[in-house]
């Protein structure tokens, strides 16, 4: 759905025909035996298949794609706020030519982001972009989770290139505290297994300041905490790829004073 492969329906591959660049170069496509990708390419059968021609996709009434590429089952038990990260690179046409997030939890996938054009210039090739994001709560502790690549392209012109993915990670970022053993104790969290791309944290606490003062409030990853008052605490840290920017991984921990 919507659409039907074509005869010459572009393939998922594998290869170093799209090699893996660093965030902010530009595509270099076959850079040797290394850093390879999973990209969508032309895979011609007629009249002379043409295999793997890195993120170069075939556009033509009969190349039309719609198809996936799907992980193994991942065992997340014991995981909660999981990010996935990846980098990529692609052009394609955003209302017809584009690739797709799924996740599924032993059920039906489901959509979880929809990949815009790379940022940047580098015709013909695209900028290796670096996006992250947080799974739904339906992922957490889940023994068979699996993530999906959709592409999908109907338009008759294209736009190379197609879609390159590379690094792809999944993460789980935790905070700790030390013990606690009396009121108005002043301590340093830490903020652990940092996912990537994570540079900037918001900290907040249930009860709500001033119950807690953490200093700075934004931008730490290790804080100075203040708790002035016996009791519990949840404190939850957001991180994202920029200070202040949109949370892709999200650390929960309770604390009793």
């Amino acid at each position: 759905v919507p659409f039907p492969n074509g005869a010459d329906a572009n393939e998922w591959f594998i290869s170093a025909a799209e090699q893996g660049q660093l965030v902010g170069n530009c595509g270099a496509g076959c850079g040797g035996t290394d850093d390879r990708t999973l990209h969508m390419g032309a895979n011609i059968l007629v009249p002379i298949p043409i295999v793997d021609p890195g993120a170069a996709y075939l556009a033509s009434p009969t190349a039309f794609t719609n198809k996936r590429a799907e992980s193994p089952i991942i065992n997340a038990t014991g995981k909660t706020n999981i990010q996935l990260s990846f980098e990529y690179l692609g052009q394609g046409i955003p209302a017809s030519d584009y690739c797709e997030v799924y996740y599924r939890v032993g059920g039906p996938w489901i959509l979880l982001q929809k990949l815009a054009p790379d940022a940047g210039s580098c015709a013909p090739q695209g900028v290796w972009t670096f996006t992250a994001f947080g799974l739904p709560p339906a992922c957490d502790n889940a023994p068979n989770l699996q993530i999906g690549f959709h592409w999908r392209s109907n338009d008759l012109a294209g736009a190379d290139p197609s879609i390159a993915i590379d690094d792809i990670q999944l993460a789980t970022m935790t905070v700790t505290f030390p013990p606690i053993p009396c009121p108005q104790q002043t301590v340093v969290a830490n903020v652990n297994n940092i996912p990537p791309g994570v540079t900037g944290y918001t900290w907040t606490a249930l009860p709500a300041a001033p119950s807690v003062t953490f200093n700075p409030p934004i931008g730490s990853a290790n804080p100075t905490v203040t708790f002035p008052a016996a009791g519990t605490y949840t404190v939850i840290v957001f991180g994202s790829t920029l200070p202040g920017g949109v949370p892709t991984a999200t650390a929960v921990q309770v604390v009793t004073v």
